[in-house]
């Protein structure tokens, strides 16, 4: 795997928990190369995070969520 779409497609297919693990991973690589992490976002609902909203197409999976918030 060379590109960064070669490597979100691969994440794609892994398991959850690998998944979780993943994430931890590349955060601690990001703080020891010194990245600011985003705040986490509590207690707003969907809806008041700038999300989307979906209208007739189908909805945002939990992973897709989870992807948006990190990159956002």
């Amino acid at each position: 795997m060379s590109t960064l779409t070669e490597i979100e497609a691969a994440a794609d297919r892994l398991p959850l928990e690998e998944k979780r693990e993943l994430m931890l991973f590349l955060a601690v690589r990001l703080r020891a190369d010194g990245a600011q992490m985003p705040e986490p976002v509590v207690g707003f609902r969907r809806s008041e995070r700038g999300f989307p909203i979906s209208k007739g197409r189908r909805p945002f999976t939990s992973e897709e969520v989870a992807r948006i918030e990190v990159e956002g």
